[in-house]
């Protein structure tokens, strides 16, 4: 129990500590309302302490009222106990003596009382009896001296006349020479006064037009920087406006492109149907010169881009759903990327907000500690004029100053407190920026490492490939056979395809469909990415 009252104890001060060092006052601390405030703050730390902390919370919520209960239930108890050992004391006193030794007791008691009384009476009515004799003493030496010196008086009182005469004429003088120089050091004291007053009515008025030049700068810095951020907002949704507008023209284009490309291939599987199907090792097409004729390109003479030498359809690769999902991974990774650069970006702009809005605030308290610095001086010169010499009493117009000099005080320190609340709250604030700012930067490390990695892989693939894969014109499939007798000039027959044709024709035109659409919706995807990131 000893052990929790102690952690209570120590919670408690470590909260109150806190709560002071937020410049709260320390009378309006109570442990509800630092818990609230914990609450609120600890939405944007780890889970581990925001657990730790309410489960020691809770533990406090828990175990505050047991150890209340504890604390009145030990107290009534000791109340207790000390009523009624004073009762068993005053019984224990009353019963340990009998009656007659008591009474004995009492006896001698008042007889050592009535002898120190008498023996403190006489010795009261000796000292009174001396004293009456000097004071008659006294009163008679004092009645002869005075009947000497009316004596005396009557003899010289002509010189003595004179004399007082001659005193009071010094004393006029003295009088007046006094009063010249008191009223010339108050002459001198109210020029000077009135000349510190002046300079520093002049001071203030230069300070105030000092300040109302700040003022009208500061004013004329905000409001060009306002029209400078209207600008760029309007440049910037001007350019938004028309790059979305290209962005429409261009899938416009795209889709009349998918158009043109679906009716291309619909006429030219029109005309495939005007077309033999050869099964030969050349080309999927076969060149009917005239019905029932069959010249292919290895009997024939040498026709461009149909012979033997055309770069065969094996060399492209097919369809891979893991490149695909790796493009696809590779443009989300790109996105985070962009995201948590945006969000560095966002961190340096509060970083800079933060330092501005702290530079605003050191300079408001500077003023403010000038303003506290003034009222005090002007506090003291007029305590020190009413303070003499000579000391007077304040007059009304002095009292409504007095007044006004401690109102002012007042609202400034107030002013400076809320500043320093402030100050602590931007430094809260700047300590939060810069923890965010150390998590996003490794964030940012890892996502561009894998960025590089991936898109690598991307790269090699795209580069194992053709931009668009050569349908009509390509060798398809040459025996060994074929391929040994062209390389010894050796006229020979061409062997039967390994492959089906028709299924080699679909393939090609599915992948070259695929490679139309990708280059089509390329625009879109990069209109999707940018809305996402912005989102």
């Amino acid at each position: 129990m000893a052990k929790k009252k102690d952690e209570e104890e120590e919670l408690r001060e470590e909260a109150l500590a806190e709560w002071v060092s937020r410049g709260r006052a320390a009378q309006d601390f109570t442990m509800e309302k630092m818990i609230k405030l914990w609450d609120e703050e600890d939405d944007g730390e780890d889970g581990d302490d925001l657990e730790d902390k309410q489960e020691l919370m809770k533990g406090y919520q828990m175990l505050g009222p047991l150890v209340d209960q504890a604390k009145d239930t030990a107290r009534q108890f000791k109340n207790t106990a000390i009523v009624e050992g004073k009762k068993a004391l005053e019984i224990a006193k009353k019963y340990a003596e009998l009656p007659p030794l008591r009474d004995r007791r009492l006896l001698r008691q008042h007889v050592v009382h009535v002898l120190d009384m008498d023996t403190e009476t006489h010795k009261h009515s000796l000292i009174r009896q001396r004293v009456v004799k000097q004071f008659n003493d006294t009163k008679q030496t004092e009645e002869e001296l005075h009947f000497g010196l009316k004596k005396r008086n009557k003899r010289q009182a002509p010189l003595l006349n004179r004399f007082q005469e001659l005193k009071a004429e010094a004393d006029r003088v003295q009088q007046a020479q006094r009063m010249e120089e008191i009223e010339q050091s108050r002459r001198e004291r109210i020029d000077k006064i009135m000349q510190e007053k002046q300079r520093q009515l002049e001071e203030k008025e230069e300070k105030a037009e000092k300040l109302l030049v700040q003022k009208r700068q500061r004013n004329l810095k905000f409001w060009q920087k306002q029209l400078e951020e209207a600008r760029e907002y309007a440049e910037k949704q001007t350019y938004e406006r028309e790059r979305n507008e290209e962005i429409e023209r261009k899938v416009e284009q795209m889709k009349e492109e998918m158009r043109m490309v679906e009716e291309e291939e619909s006429i030219d599987a029109m005309r495939a149907f005007e077309r033999l199907q050869t099964t030969s090792s050349i080309g999927i097409f076969d060149t009917a010169l005239e019905p029932g004729e069959w010249n292919p390109a290895s009997n024939g003479g040498h026709r461009t881009g149909l012979d033997e030498h055309t770069v065969g359809i094996s060399t492209t690769r097919g369809f891979s759903i893991e490149n695909g999902q790796r493009r696809v991974e590779l443009m989300e990774i790109q996105s985070k990327v962009t995201m948590l650069r945006e969000k560095l970006e966002q961190v340096e702009q509060a970083k800079t907000n933060l330092g501005l809005d702290m530079r605003t605030i050191l300079e408001r308290k500077d003023r403010i500690l000038q303003e506290i610095k003034q009222v005090r001086a002007e506090q003291d010169d007029l305590n020190e004029e009413l303070a003499g010499p000579p000391r007077r009493d304040p007059s009304e117009h002095e009292k409504q100053h007095f007044h006004t000099l401690v109102t002012r005080r007042a609202v400034y320190m107030k002013q400076l407190g809320d500043l320093d609340s402030r100050i602590v709250h931007i430094q809260k604030r700047t300590d939060i920026v810069h923890r965010s700012e150390a998590s996003f930067i490794p964030m940012l490390r890892d996502a561009e490492e894998e960025v590089a990695t991936i898109k690598s892989q991307v790269d090699s693939t795209e580069n194992e490939r053709h931009d668009l894969p050569v349908v009509i014109g390509k060798a398809i499939f040459q025996s060994e056979i074929v391929q040994n007798r062209l390389e010894n000039d050796v006229e020979g027959t061409v062997s039967k395809p390994v492959v089906n044709p028709t299924k080699l024709l679909n393939q090609v035109t599915m992948e070259s469909k695929f490679e139309i659409l990708k280059s089509a919706v390329e625009p879109v995807n990069d209109h999707y990415k940018k809305a996402k990131t912005q989102a």
